[in-house]
């Protein structure tokens, strides 16, 4: 099993350069302003108040800062600056209302399909997370 580890290691570090190379491609494509690769799944939050069906989008810290929807919202709780940082997420308004959330609380997310690994889907994924910026 630890070898299946490293390997599992490797192969992600080996998909991240392939995504950094498609980034850079597509960046210096004319007309191409800036890039912001995200990815995007449907989960299960819950928190102490109730749970919610939510899309979730992730993002890198770094790109999170150029997205004028989480940079520049019309209303927003917590630091941008602190998104990323220990495991930090940024939450929407609706979500966070719908959920009774503010900034400094836990969020859980379950995702019903688990990782997928070599020897087939795991259980569902369940991590917990902080509210470190609502917009």
């Amino acid at each position: 099993l630890i070898s299946l580890g490293v390997w599992q290691v490797q192969r992600l570090a080996w998909k991240e350069g392939v995504l950094t190379g498609i980034e850079t491609r597509i960046a210096a494509e004319p007309g191409v302003l800036r890039t912001a690769p995200i990815i995007e799944g449907n989960v299960l939050a819950s928190s102490r108040s109730g749970q919610a069906g939510v899309l979730v989008r992730g993002v890198s810290a770094e790109n999170a800062r150029t997205l004028d929807a989480l940079r520049s919202p019309e209303s927003s709780e917590g630091s941008l600056d602190d998104f990323g940082a220990d495991g930090g997420v940024a939450i929407g308004q609706g979500i966070a209302n719908s959920l009774g959330l503010v900034v400094g609380d836990s969020i859980k997310l379950i995702s019903p399909r688990g990782l997928r690994t070599v020897l087939g889907p795991a259980p569902a994924t369940i991590r917990s997370f902080k509210i470190a910026y609502i917009f």
